[in-house]
């Protein structure tokens, strides 16, 4: 194995550059955090090459890179050791690329590329942690905010819902002083976090702080979103008129601004009022018509919401194929997902269907297969239960 002292100046400098990853890194990564002001795409590419082919950099899983422990434990040293400045640089410039690559993470949850975007986050999400305890070592900047408001959907559907909600408060009560879009964008995704986790209380006093700061920058669009959101609040309240209400005015939002996204949760959660009032034609009507939106955007993870409603659906109206074919649209997009929670809901459901139909062995699969990921996530349940209002 290459050591330390046996690279060039240049290569011992990326190095210890990258030495301040955490769980690998990626050839973008690379190139982000080891960049200097006279360093272009061809030359880092071709510095690279080099370390790779000495050995100094090597492939890991999914087509990852790293540094091998021995070496990057002599990086990090003689960084270290140097105290001249070069390693706030070297995580600087970390927590950069970290932010960027959020944000595009952010954009890409919205579109048909979500499970790509899933699974990257979750394979740099060590290396988003450790972007994250760096900005916290700095108060007065806003890129923790940045950072840390760009991952509330990741922490959503992965599970990562406590650990989100830690992060969030921290580097909220480390910059009082942050710009309005900062604050509402934190506040949106410690609401919907806090939501996921049932803490009501929590979650409309974070949705209220966004709303505000959405209404004095004159973002209507972000509006809208908050609006769905409380709306949410309202339905778990069983104020279905106040539900409405917000779902309604959210809609003529996202229709004035042909925005997809939330037109597409806006009839969504007007499909839930109907069903909980009983009307389950209109109620059906206003799934799929959010089905066919959700659809055409490729968002996959508001499909299979969708797709689970209208099994539900069809549940109560007693047809079972239909339920069943639903249901196993919802199972296999779940599970492209990596949404454990929502993966064990539909097994359930599909289990009590199988049974209805006779299918035994299905319907003993399916529960199977539920038990289990319930004891993949015992801890988790555990945790929520001592500390509902962490």
């Amino acid at each position: 194995m290459t050591s330390h002292g046996a690279l060039t100046e240049e290569q011992q400098a990326a190095v210890e550059a990258v030495a301040v990853f955490t769980g690998g890194f990626t050839a973008d990564a690379f190139r982000a955090v080891v960049a200097g002001p006279f360093d272009d795409r061809a030359r880092l590419d071709h510095r690279l090459e080099e370390l790779t082919a000495s050995g100094a950099v090597v492939g890991v899983h999914g087509g990852r890179l790293d540094l091998p422990p021995r070496l990057r434990a002599e990086a990090a040293a003689a960084m270290a050791a140097r105290q001249d400045g070069s390693e706030e640089v070297a995580r600087d410039r970390h927590l950069a690329w970290a932010v960027a690559f959020a944000l595009d993470g952010a954009a890409g949850l919205e579109g048909p590329e979500q499970i790509v975007w899933l699974d990257s986050l979750e394979a740099d999400h060590d290396n988003l942690r450790a972007a994250l305890a760096w900005a916290t070592r700095q108060p007065g900047i806003e890129a923790g905010l940045t950072l840390s408001g760009a991952l509330g959907r990741f922490w959503e559907v992965r599970g990562h819902a406590t650990e989100g909600r830690r992060w969030l408060r921290t580097v909220l009560e480390l910059n009082p002083e942050a710009s309005l879009a900062a604050k509402a964008r934190v506040a949106n995704s410690a609401g919907l976090l806090a939501l996921r986790e049932g803490d009501d209380r929590s979650a409309g006093e974070h949705y209220e702080e966004s709303l505000a700061a959405h209404w004095e920058m004159g973002d209507r669009l972000g509006c809208a979103g908050v609006m769905h959101s409380l709306g949410n609040l309202a339905f778990r309240r069983w104020d279905l008129d106040e539900a409405s209400r917000l779902f309604g005015e959210s809609l003529g939002i996202g229709r004035d601004l042909h925005d997809d996204r939330v037109i597409g949760a806006s009839l969504a959660n007007l499909g839930a009022v109907a069903d909980v009032r009983k009307d389950r034609a209109e109620a059906r009507r206003l799934y799929e018509e959010a089905l066919d939106v959700w659809r055409r955007d490729g968002d996959t993870f508001n499909a299979a919401a969708a797709l689970a409603n209208l099994t539900e659906l069809a549940m109560a109206d007693g047809d079972d194929a239909t339920a069943r074919r639903f249901g196993e649209e919802t199972l296999a997009a779940r599970r492209m997902l990596g949404d454990d929670e929502g993966t064990r809901s539909v097994l359930l459901n599909l289990s009590r269907v199988a049974a209805r139909q006779g299918d035994a062995g299905a319907a003993h699969a399916y529960r199977a297969e539920a038990r289990a990921l319930r004891k993949k996530g015992w801890w988790l349940d555990a945790l929520r239960r001592r500390s509902p209002g962490s």
